[in-house]
């Protein structure tokens, strides 16, 4: 699930003027992609590094 879910966010982190919704959270958006987005595939991706450390040592 967190593979298809990050591959996805990925997929919406798209540098494109029309798509943001200027919220203020970043800047260059239409440079880089969405920085929401971009920041919530680096927190998805972290959690399921944890999770699997954490699985692995029980």
């Amino acid at each position: 699930m967190t593979k298809e879910m990050t591959k996805q966010l990925k997929r919406m982190v798209v540098p494109d003027r029309h798509h943001c919704d200027c919220c203020g959270f970043a800047h260059n958006c239409q440079i880089h992609g969405c920085a929401v987005l971009r920041q919530a595939v680096k927190e998805v991706e972290t959690l399921a590094q944890i999770t699997t450390a954490v699985l692995q040592e029980e």
